[in-house]
């Protein structure tokens, strides 16, 4: 019979636990080298986007005042019209894809289309109201 020796077991538990603790960190130096060039990409795509939107809403603002312009000057307000357009947002994506079946939308009851139409404040912080030509 072979006699127990415990430092051969511990060093063959230390040598075990040491292997371990390397394949972890291999796999989390993987891991992050694989989430990088997302991550890189992900930051540049909000950072056009918001670059995008904020020229978006100079454009807008710009055409806002060349149509006050524009009706100052006695333009004929049907033509003015045809320049009301709404500014771009960044909605989040939910998390289905493309193919996703949308939502039904909500039927309006007689009586919800009765009531005057009352502004809400049900926009977010991010969703700018809607620039209105017309006035």
């Amino acid at each position: 019979m072979t006699q127990f020796d415990p430092s051969n077991l511990l060093a063959e538990i230390e040598a075990d636990d040491a292997a371990e603790v390397q394949a972890l960190a291999e796999r989390q130096r993987r891991r992050r080298e694989a989430l990088e060039p997302a991550a890189q990409l992900a930051a540049e795509i909000a950072t056009t986007r918001d670059h995008f939107l904020a020229e978006d809403r100079q454009r807008l603002s710009r055409l806002a005042k060349l149509v006050k312009e524009a009706k100052r000057n006695g333009a004929p307000a049907a033509k003015l019209d045809q320049f009301d357009f709404a500014p771009l947002t960044a909605q989040a994506r939910s998390g289905r894809g493309r193919s996703g079946a949308s939502k039904p939308r909500a039927r309006r009851t007689p009586a919800a289309a009765e009531k005057p139409a009352e502004p809400t404040q049900e926009r977010s912080e991010q969703t700018p109201a809607p620039v209105s030509m017309a006035s």
